[in-house]
């Protein structure tokens, strides 16, 4: 009764509800009746489930859209992925503006079996945005977190340039800080990486590449070239010298790029790493 009269005194005209609200419709309607009162119309959803299809609850993950929003979700990814559930207006499009939800969205086209939950897709879909949006936007955000972790004084163009370089490889823009700390600090050395990429001639093989490359313009076509020239004339792997120079300037197995890692670090940095890197590993206290 109390919902009824509130919903009246609110000039309520539609009703949303899930499917577990059905059994008690037929009240609300014979009470809009016995005062009188005109009825809303009514029109119930299928609940979303969990991937085991048991309702959507806490004990698999976060259900509130505040969780959601603090784990780093981006608003439009999660309203794209939340319009689809039982709902397509394609059946082929995934990726939706919110302008073209709001025309496209039929009620009636909504599937009446429940929905399921995939946290997998809402994980891919978030990475789309991210991959999307202008770097420079997203700066504002890693500088937060970038603050957070102690990194200080990081240059707003300088960010948006490692977000660019790095969102293919996470999911949130927050992950960059610890997937790309060495974009931030000095490398530290996966000791399991350097004892399988960096021999007694190593050294040898990889400076006289780095040398020419940090001559370049840094352009990554430039520096591709030049390295293709190299490990042809020499007879040389590619990963028998990428591998030991992502080790120097990076310390890590995976990253992106080394060629637009490179260009983002500037040649006096990548130096520094370098004689760094050589200092430490001649001195056996890598």
């Amino acid at each position: 009764m109390a919902n009824v009269v509130d919903d009246h005194l609110m000039a309520i005209t539609h009703v949303i509800r899930g499917e577990e609200w059905l059994p008690s419709t037929p009240k609300h309607i014979l009470l809009y009746e016995a005062f009188g009162w005109e009825a809303p119309k009514f029109a119930h959803l299928p609940l979303l489930l969990n991937d085991d299809k048991s309702k959507l609850s806490k004990r698999n993950g976060s259900v509130s859209v505040e969780e959601f929003r603090a784990n780093g979700y981006f608003k439009d990814a999660f309203v794209n992925f939340v319009a689809l559930l039982g709902w397509n207006q394609s059946g082929e499009q995934e990726i939706y503006t919110m302008e073209e939800l709001i025309s496209g969205f039929n009620l009636e086209k909504v599937n009446k079996s429940g929905a399921i939950f995939d946290r997998t897709k809402l994980l891919w879909m978030n990475n789309q945005y991210l991959r999307s949006i202008d770097p420079l936007v997203l700066a504002d955000s890693l500088l937060i977190k970038l603050d957070e972790a102690g990194f200080k004084n990081i240059r707003k163009e300088y960010a948006a340039k490692v977000i660019g370089l790095l969102r293919e490889r996470v999911n949130f823009v927050a992950d960059i800080v610890e997937f790309g700390t060495y974009m931030f600090q000095k490398p530290i050395y996966d000791k399991e990486y350097y004892a399988k990429h960096w021999k007694a001639d190593t050294a040898e093989k990889v400076l006289p590449l780095m040398d020419k490359l940090l001559d370049s313009n840094l352009e990554h076509d430039t520096m591709e070239a030049i390295t293709k020239e190299f490990i042809t004339e020499k007879g040389y792997k590619f990963g028998e010298i990428m591998n030991p120079i992502r080790l120097m300037i990076t310390g890590k197995p995976v990253g992106a790029s080394m060629y637009e890692t490179i260009a983002i670090l500037g040649k006096e940095e990548s130096k520094t790493r370098i004689a760094e890197f050589l200092e430490l590993s001649n001195s056996g206290k890598i």
